[in-house]
């Protein structure tokens, strides 16, 4: 039997709270919030509100599972465990893998349109250099990987995000950090 390999725990709680922070703020505020006002208007809270509430119950699953099975894996090896059935972790471990995908192509999509409106440059090559720079950070270790994350975070956050009001007339009205309702940019 081979031997049993152990994660080296090299991140620190600060290094956790920043890159968890800057994944909500680029992820949720940044990237997303703006094409959801778009569609839902001023009801755009309420779309927020529903979706904490069903979150919750997935962040006390995985809560719940994370302190029973304290190993790497997360869905897959609570599916394993559960049900018992290799392929099927396998097929849920894949899935995993695929959502990553997804949302990581969302936010460079939503990346490099914010980056279009600073520099000319084409979306496809833009697309292509961030990939490779992430991906080039990623490959160099989990710490380097989080600090690059951290850094930007603490970078972007005290500005205000970039479409508030400016890519959507119906919203000139809705308050943002740096200005009042109802004045212009």
């Amino acid at each position: 039997m081979a031997p049993r390999v152990e994660l080296k725990r090299r991140l620190t709680i600060w290094l956790v709270i920043f890159y968890g922070l800057g994944t909500t703020i680029g992820a949720g505020i940044y990237a997303l919030v703006g094409e959801i006002a778009g569609v839902a208007g001023y009801k755009a809270p309420w779309s927020f509100l529903v979706a904490a509430g069903l979150v919750t119950f997935t962040v006390l699953s995985y809560a719940e599972m994370s302190r029973r099975y304290p190993r790497a894996a997360g869905a897959a090896l609570y599916v394993r465990e559960g049900l018992g059935s290799v392929h099927l972790s396998t097929l849920v471990g894949l899935l995993v893998v695929l959502a990553g995908l997804t949302s990581a192509s969302a936010l460079v999509n939503a990346f490099v349109g914010y980056l279009r409106e600073i520099i000319a440059i084409d979306a496809t090559t833009a697309i292509v250099l961030s990939v490779l720079a992430l991906g080039g950070i990623a490959a160099i270790g989990i710490i380097e990987s989080v600090t690059v994350s951290s850094v930007i975070t603490v970078i972007v956050t005290p500005r205000p995000p970039p479409y508030c009001g400016r890519e959507l007339p119906e919203l000139r009205r809705v308050p943002c950090a740096h200005r009042r309702v109802g004045t212009a940019d």
